[in-house]
């Protein structure tokens, strides 16, 4: 994921790792971009990554 969102102009890409600590995930990841477009764009690409891989 910090891959589509490296190529989509990110910043501050930030990997928390949740394993042992939350059922619900194993990473969180937390981004920000320049403008409140790119950024549902970014979301909209990682939501499209994360069906790809089978995540729901």
């Amino acid at each position: 994921m910090t891959s589509s969102l490296d190529s989509d102009k990110a910043e501050n890409i930030l990997t928390i790792p949740l394993q042992g600590k939350s059922s619900m995930a194993d990473y969180m990841v937390i981004a920000s971009g320049a403008s409140s477009r790119q950024v549902a764009a970014m979301a909209e690409h990682v939501e499209f990554k994360l069906k790809q891989a089978g995540v729901s």
